[in-house]
Protein backbone atom coordinates (compact mmCIF):
# COMPACT_ATOMS: atom_id res chain seq x y z
CA UNK A 1 0.00 0.00 0.00
CA UNK A 2 2.81 2.75 0.74
CA UNK A 3 4.51 1.96 -2.84
CA UNK A 4 1.13 2.78 -4.24
CA UNK A 5 1.08 6.04 -2.38
CA UNK A 6 4.59 6.74 -3.42
CA UNK A 7 3.66 6.15 -7.08
CA UNK A 8 1.04 7.92 -6.98
CA UNK A 9 2.66 10.96 -5.22
CA UNK A 10 5.53 10.89 -8.26
CA UNK A 11 2.90 10.74 -11.21
CA UNK A 12 0.83 13.63 -9.50
CA UNK A 13 4.37 15.52 -9.14
CA UNK A 14 5.19 14.64 -12.63
CA UNK A 15 1.71 15.34 -14.08
CA UNK A 16 1.98 19.05 -12.51
CA UNK A 17 5.11 19.22 -14.15
CA UNK A 18 3.86 19.24 -17.43
CA UNK A 19 0.46 21.25 -16.91
CA UNK A 20 3.08 23.71 -15.90
CA UNK A 21 4.70 23.41 -18.48
CA UNK A 22 2.78 23.83 -21.08
CA UNK A 23 1.11 26.82 -18.85
CA UNK A 24 4.31 28.42 -19.85
CA UNK A 25 4.61 27.50 -23.54
CA UNK A 26 0.47 28.79 -23.74
CA UNK A 27 0.86 32.08 -21.75
CA UNK A 28 3.92 32.99 -24.03
CA UNK A 29 2.01 32.97 -27.45
CA UNK A 30 0.52 36.19 -26.59
CA UNK A 31 4.63 37.70 -26.69
CA UNK A 32 4.60 36.57 -30.46
CA UNK A 33 2.13 39.54 -31.01
CA UNK A 34 3.74 41.87 -28.81
CA UNK A 35 7.33 43.59 -29.76
CA UNK A 36 10.28 41.91 -30.30
CA UNK A 37 12.69 41.59 -27.48
CA UNK A 38 15.47 39.86 -26.25
CA UNK A 39 12.78 37.06 -24.94
CA UNK A 40 11.54 36.56 -28.04
CA UNK A 41 14.93 36.25 -29.91
CA UNK A 42 16.39 34.09 -27.55
CA UNK A 43 12.89 31.74 -27.88
CA UNK A 44 13.37 31.71 -24.09
CA UNK A 45 9.83 30.88 -23.52
CA UNK A 46 10.27 27.54 -25.15
CA UNK A 47 13.26 25.95 -23.32
CA UNK A 48 13.00 27.95 -20.00
CA UNK A 49 11.48 24.85 -18.92
CA UNK A 50 14.08 22.85 -18.09
CA UNK A 51 15.52 22.82 -15.09
CA UNK A 52 19.15 23.62 -15.57
CA UNK A 53 18.15 26.89 -17.96
CA UNK A 54 15.25 28.13 -15.76
CA UNK A 55 17.61 30.37 -13.47
CA UNK A 56 18.66 31.94 -17.03
CA UNK A 57 15.73 32.36 -18.30
CA UNK A 58 14.50 34.08 -15.02
CA UNK A 59 17.33 36.15 -15.86
CA UNK A 60 16.84 37.09 -19.04
CA UNK A 61 12.89 37.91 -18.09
CA UNK A 62 13.91 40.22 -15.48
CA UNK A 63 16.41 41.81 -18.04
CA UNK A 64 13.96 42.15 -20.65
CA UNK A 65 11.33 43.82 -18.60
CA UNK A 66 14.56 46.37 -17.32
CA UNK A 67 15.38 46.81 -20.73
CA UNK A 68 12.06 47.17 -21.89
CA UNK A 69 9.68 48.95 -19.33
CA UNK A 70 6.58 49.89 -19.83
CA UNK A 71 5.83 53.21 -21.37
CA UNK A 72 3.31 56.22 -19.82
CA UNK A 73 0.38 56.89 -20.92
CA UNK A 74 0.57 59.63 -24.12
CA UNK A 75 -3.22 60.65 -24.35
CA UNK A 76 -4.49 60.57 -28.18
CA UNK A 77 -7.24 62.44 -29.54
CA UNK A 78 -10.10 60.02 -28.21
CA UNK A 79 -8.85 60.20 -24.61
CA UNK A 80 -7.11 56.61 -25.03
CA UNK A 81 -3.63 56.01 -24.18
CA UNK A 82 -1.15 55.33 -27.33
CA UNK A 83 -0.88 51.84 -28.71
CA UNK A 84 2.68 51.57 -27.24
CA UNK A 85 1.39 51.78 -23.71
CA UNK A 86 -0.83 49.03 -23.90
CA UNK A 87 1.43 46.61 -25.82
CA UNK A 88 4.69 47.49 -23.15
CA UNK A 89 1.80 46.96 -20.35
CA UNK A 90 0.71 43.72 -21.78
CA UNK A 91 4.28 42.14 -22.45
CA UNK A 92 5.53 43.31 -19.18
CA UNK A 93 2.45 41.62 -17.27
CA UNK A 94 2.80 38.19 -19.62
CA UNK A 95 6.61 38.19 -18.78
CA UNK A 96 6.14 38.72 -14.78
CA UNK A 97 3.46 35.85 -14.90
CA UNK A 98 5.46 33.31 -16.75
CA UNK A 99 8.57 34.00 -14.76
CA UNK A 100 6.37 33.46 -11.44
CA UNK A 101 5.15 30.36 -13.00
CA UNK A 102 8.66 29.49 -13.95
CA UNK A 103 9.64 29.53 -10.12
CA UNK A 104 6.35 27.85 -9.33
CA UNK A 105 7.83 25.08 -11.33
CA UNK A 106 11.61 25.06 -10.55
CA UNK A 107 10.42 24.95 -7.04
CA UNK A 108 8.26 21.68 -7.47
CA UNK A 109 10.98 19.87 -9.73
CA UNK A 110 12.84 20.41 -6.99
CA UNK A 111 10.93 19.09 -3.93
CA UNK A 112 10.37 16.34 -6.62
CA UNK A 113 14.14 16.00 -6.73
CA UNK A 114 14.91 15.99 -3.15
CA UNK A 115 12.02 13.57 -2.48
CA UNK A 116 12.62 10.90 -5.08
CA UNK A 117 16.59 11.19 -3.37
CA UNK A 118 15.33 10.66 -0.18
CA UNK A 119 13.30 7.64 -1.37
CA UNK A 120 16.13 6.18 -2.98
CA UNK A 121 18.01 5.82 0.09
CA UNK A 122 14.67 3.44 1.24
CA UNK A 123 16.05 0.63 -1.38
CA UNK A 124 19.61 0.72 -0.76
CA UNK A 125 19.05 -3.00 1.06
CA UNK A 126 17.61 -4.69 -2.32
CA UNK A 127 21.04 -4.05 -4.26
CA UNK A 128 22.52 -6.76 -2.19
CA UNK A 129 20.07 -9.31 -3.48
CA UNK A 130 20.81 -11.72 -6.13
CA UNK A 131 18.94 -11.04 -9.35
CA UNK A 132 17.44 -14.02 -11.01
CA UNK A 133 15.97 -13.73 -14.83
CA UNK A 134 14.84 -16.91 -16.73
CA UNK A 135 17.55 -18.19 -18.16
CA UNK A 136 19.07 -18.46 -14.42
CA UNK A 137 15.51 -20.31 -13.25
CA UNK A 138 15.73 -22.66 -16.68
CA UNK A 139 19.66 -23.67 -15.55
CA UNK A 140 18.66 -24.63 -12.51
Amino acid sequence: VANTHTDREHASGAVAQIVIGLLIISYSIPLLSTEITMILNFGVPWWSGLMVSVFIALIMYYADIAFNPATECHMGSRQMCDHQYYATHFSTGLKTTISVVSMVQTAISSAFTVKLYNQRRNFTGYASLPIHNKRTRKKQ
